[in-house]
């Protein structure tokens, strides 16, 4: 590795042409993840003599007791849901990381699959998660127009 490069990676990855792209997706993905998982999104209402909290949408002004105190919590997706939700949101991360870790002849055709897989996920999703996503999309379509395998020589991939 020359001594200007700061990243030390354990294989080549630095010389092919789009890994950057591929690593900048990964990262936004894993920065979509965490905003999602821990930062506080949902807002919660509870009105004092209920049993059960319900979400702010449910608790009408009007429909609360006189009196009653309503209280608003904001929660995060795991607090809200449990860390099953957590695991769920892994799966866009692990969809950026595969590329990454495939070799460099394969690297192409898995971002095009990884840009395929997260494409009709951030349309499914919507205006849930989905628009978190969408800057690891660009960054990966951009990616697998980028990304090329190796030069050949006397018939054999380059090391």
């Amino acid at each position: 590795m020359a001594p200007g490069n700061a990243l030390d990676l354990p294989w080549k990855i630095e010389r092919q042409p789009g890994w950057r792209w591929l690593f900048a997706a990964l990262l936004l993905a894993v920065l979509a993840s965490l905003v999602l998982a821990f930062a506080p999104l949902n807002t919660q209402e509870t009105v004092s003599g209920e049993s059960e909290p319900r979400p702010s949408a449910t608790v009408e002004p009007d429909s609360a007791p006189i009196g009653a105190k309503v209280r608003t919590d904001r929660l995060s997706l795991v607090q809200s849901e449990g860390w099953r939700m957590a695991w769920i949101l892994t799966i866009p991360v692990v969809v950026c990381l595969i590329p990454l870790l495939a070799s460099a002849r394969m690297r192409r055709p898995l971002a095009i699959g990884a840009a395929a897989l997260l494409g009709p996920a951030i349309v499914v999703t919507g205006l849930s998660i989905g628009p978190y996503y969408l800057p690891s999309e660009i960054l990966m379509i951009i990616a697998a127009f980028r990304v090329r395998a190796p030069a050949r020589r006397n018939g054999h991939a380059e090391p």
